[in-house]
């Protein structure tokens, strides 16, 4: 499904691909509040976003949902990767846990 939203609710895991050595994954959170000191900002500029929804093991079932997005979704879909950063989205809890709902965000645009 194809949302136009303004941010992510939740914690994210932000994947930024530069090149095939220099991958870095971040742990963010979506604001437009001040940056707290000892942090620092990372805009991602606004796209078009495939969100893909999770139930369930969040490893497994998120790096199943970036394999089927490559290999099912985009080359059906009139749309192209975007190239900007992979979103996931986790749930706010006390407790770390490894399943439940999650999403992925992935940037996308007309091909």
């Amino acid at each position: 499904m194809i949302y136009h939203i303004n941010l992510p609710k939740g914690i994210l895991g932000v994947s930024v691909y530069e090149n095939p050595k220099k991958i870095f994954y971040y742990i963010a959170a979506a604001t437009k509040e001040p940056v707290p000191s000892g942090m620092f900002a990372f805009e991602i500029p606004a796209a078009v976003w495939a969100v893909f929804e999770n139930k369930g093991d969040f490893k497994e079932n998120v790096q199943d949902i970036f394999r089927r997005f490559y290999t099912e979704w985009l080359p059906f879909s009139g749309y192209a990767y975007a190239g900007l950063p992979d979103i996931e989205v986790y749930p706010i809890t006390k407790e770390t846990p490894l399943r439940g709902h999650s999403e992925v965000w992935i940037a996308i645009k007309k091909d």
